[in-house]
């Protein structure tokens, strides 16, 4: 097991909600001046929201706990559309516990406060994923997603945010009644 000690100590801390203190670019020059080869390989799969097959062990969970969280968030949505018997959503693996999450999630009206709600939740998860972790590759992978929250957060932009979801929501609604007419 590789360890990171020059490299983590030299990243700044990454507070939950608050602008990053560092640039993607130059958290990259770090890491792969840092990483071995083999560590740059797996580091390279560490994308938020892009689930990504692989072995580490860390990843995995973490790509496993995603997915799991996004099919219950798609379940709940099918439901309140009205949809009784959908064709089946992939079975969740039933290893971590999602639905209450999901449940938050889904009560809440305004789209951007349950992104940054999800956000919140994304970054618990990765402090449990770490625990026992400091200078070693997970501690990199844990920083690179946490980055990867941050930069997404200081993305949106509330106006322009509600009008692409009120956008998105009409032509939604448009295409289900359409379907249902066509049923």
């Amino acid at each position: 097991m590789s360890q990171y000690y020059y490299a983590v100590a030299s990243l700044p801390y990454l507070k939950s909600g608050e602008k990053s203190p560092i640039t993607w670019d130059r958290f990259y020059e770090i890491v792969r001046s840092s990483l071995s080869e083999k560590d740059l390989e797996i580091f390279e799969k560490a994308r938020l929201g892009i689930p990504t097959q692989t072995d580490e062990p860390f990843l995995k969970n973490w790509f496993d706990w995603e997915k799991e969280l996004k099919k219950e968030l798609a379940r709940l949505r099918l439901q309140k559309a009205g949809f009784d018997n959908p064709n089946p959503l992939p079975e969740t693996l039933g290893v971590f516990s999602v639905s209450e999450v999901a449940k938050s999630l889904f009560l809440k009206d305004n789209p951007l406060e349950a992104e940054y709600l999800l956000d919140g939740i994304r970054w618990a998860f990765l402090e449990d994923l770490l625990l026992g972790h400091y200078f070693d590759l997970e501690t990199v992978l844990a920083y690179s997603l946490k980055l990867q929250i941050l930069q997404r957060q200081e993305l949106f932009e509330k106006t322009l945010g509600q009008e692409n979801y009120q956008n998105t929501y009409k032509t939604i609604v448009q295409n289900l009644e359409i379907n249902r007419e066509s049923v």
